[in-house]
């Protein structure tokens, strides 16, 4: 009926409508066609191809791609190409002159974060730029050959890999197998009314979504904090640059495994909560995955295509997990690519394996240490930033259900926005809910604590379905509680910026005879709670700039 109205299925709480799984079947036969595609390319013309590229490049598009509109995806079909000719480019600067090259890889990674300070499409743009350059340091063949494909090899595979994933997921959103994508940025309450420093948006005085605030509001800057892209980049740069000095020392074979974990720990910082998880996910799933390789290796031998059908199998498998928790993926990726040194002819015994494995733990602890120590973002920023815009896509869903005037297709637009945010916000719920553990083992601290916000949120979610899946068949909704549910969203957005006072909803929850907006009404008033809690313990200062969310998903490996 609507982006929300789904059925309850006993499956597991991760994809519980399976929609992680439909997108890894979407994206395993992108990823075949890509390969088939590259293979029987360098057979005809036989111009020098990477073929693992070919895989490496549509499974982490997949990933990025999917939430695309048809403008993000003509840019991508654009400009991918050239990016990725320009990386093999520096590929082989970085076999000849070493110390040039890392330094100009370093430059592309870091400068296609610090470009999203020029708004949305620009940020878009520039996170197209890391993957080829990614690409390059997954490829488990010797540099020289990486490297000796040439230019136009790499554009060939980056258009072969981008016409499959557009074409594949166009298609899946056509049949219903994918969800057609929804801005999380437009509506009439402005779901990213946050605002541009990261503020978490207060409801005007009738307690509804407000506009957004005009981009010279003084309270959107601050002259002496570095935007966020900025420090982002600032991050990114150095912990490459340390990445690259430690692995050329320490392991001078196997440089790109402790550059390539420093950028995945560093991408995408959502604060250094997040930056800690996620390295101790990596760190645990590589110790996991290097049991597993240990166990298959020697079981192939050199280009057996038996191999190549494990690999693939592996990887729908991790494309699909990947959901419930990034250590299944890293795992995964590295029985992956024992089984891409056998086939290749590389040793891939236990030492290699533990020394894949001890280089991850150096890359982790770089990515941590940086994101730590150098301009640190709060992960309680993002959390009140990310929380302010769901709360606001909240507001304009109500607004819509309570207008009789509105036209077709809007409420399931509004709808369907904030379900995004809401799964924004999930991104956050590891590590806020390790977080919570380790401050409860420590101190015994008092809640709230935010992973209750993330967790008040999911449970206001059925409520919000079932709402909207009666809307249409209802004579009329009961407009004054619909009201009522938007001055207690506005009272939880005025208490997240630390402006609640502790205030709640003046009426009381029962005071309608619609049970689902009496249920809402219930957890509504829980939440205005939490959020006041945690705006007077967590409001800054300044007004705090967590780094935006340009719509596109991590493109890490």
């Amino acid at each position: 009926m609507t982006a929300l109205a789904t059925s309850r299925r006993p499956w597991p709480r991760f994809d519980p409508d399976l929609r992680e799984l439909r997108a890894a079947a979407v994206a395993m036969v992108a990823v075949l066609g890509s390969w088939a595609s590259a293979l029987l390319l360098e057979h005809v013309t036989g111009i020098a191809i990477v073929l693992v590229v070919a895989v490496v490049l549509p499974v982490t598009l997949s990933r990025t791609q999917r939430d695309s509109d048809g403008r993000r995806r003509l840019v991508a079909l654009v400009a991918l190409p050239l990016i990725a000719a320009v990386s093999v480019e520096v590929g082989r600067v970085m076999v000849r002159h070493p110390d040039v090259g890392e330094l100009l890889f370093a430059v592309a990674v870091s400068g296609s974060i610090w470009v999203r300070r020029f708004g949305p499409r620009v940020a878009r743009a520039g996170g197209l730029v890391a993957l080829p350059f990614i690409a390059l340091l997954v490829t488990p063949v010797p540099p020289d050959q990486a490297a000796g494909a040439g230019a136009l090899g790499g554009a060939l595979v980056a258009l072969i890999a981008i016409v499959w994933v557009n074409g594949t997921q166009l298609a899946a959103i056509r049949l219903r197998l994918l969800e057609r994508p929804v801005a999380l940025g437009t509506g009439r309450g402005g779901a990213g009314a946050g605002g541009a420093a990261g503020q978490p948006s207060a409801a005007g005085p009738a307690g509804g979504a407000t506009q957004a605030r005009p981009a010279a509001a003084p309270a959107t800057t601050t002259p002496r904090r570095l935007p966020a892209s900025s420090r982002m980049a600032l991050q990114m740069a150095v912990a490459l640059g340390i990445a690259f000095a430690l692995g050329r020392w320490l392991f001078p074979a196997h440089v790109s495994w402790v550059v390539l974990t420093a950028f995945i720990v560093c991408s995408g910082n959502r604060g250094r909560e997040e930056v800690a998880h996620k390295s101790g996910l990596r760190i645990a799933g590589a110790a996991v995955g290097t049991i597993a390789a240990t166990l298959l290796s020697g079981l192939f031998p050199v280009g057996d295509p038996a191999s190549v059908a494990v690999i693939f199998a592996v990887l729908a498998v991790a494309t699909w997990l990947r959901a419930a928790s990034y250590a299944y993926w890293a795992g995964s990726v590295t029985a992956v690519l024992s089984l891409l040194y056998g086939y290749y002819g590389e040793a891939a015994g236990a030492s290699v394996l533990s020394e894949r494995l001890l280089a991850i733990g150096v890359g982790a602890a770089v990515g941590v240490a940086v994101s730590w120590l150098l301009l640190p973002v709060r992960t309680s920023d993002v959390l009140r930033r990310w929380t302010g815009e769901s709360l606001a896509a909240l507001s304009d869903l109500l607004a819509t259900l309570g207008d009789p005037d509105a036209p077709d297709g809007a409420i399931a637009r509004a709808a369907g926005r904030f379900e995004r945010t809401v799964e924004r916000l999930r991104q956050l719920h590891g590590p806020l809910r390790s977080h919570r553990a380790a401050v409860r083992l420590r101190n015994g601290h008092e809640p709230p604590y935010p992973a209750d916000v993330v967790e008040a949120l999911e449970r206001i979610l059925p409520h919000v379905r079932a709402v909207v899946a009666a809307a249409p068949e209802a004579a009329g909704l009961d407009r004054r509680a619909l009201g009522r549910l938007r001055q207690a969203t506005g009272a939880a957005r005025r208490g997240l910026a630390g402006r609640g006072d502790g205030e709640r909803p003046a009426d009381p929850p029962g005071a309608t005879a619609d049970p689902h907006l009496a249920a809402l009404q219930q957890q509504l008033a829980a939440l205005v709670t939490l959020c006041s809690g945690l705006g007077a313990r967590y409001a800054p200062r300044r007004p705090p700039e967590p780094p935006r969310d340009d719509g596109s998903r991590s493109a890490s490996v």
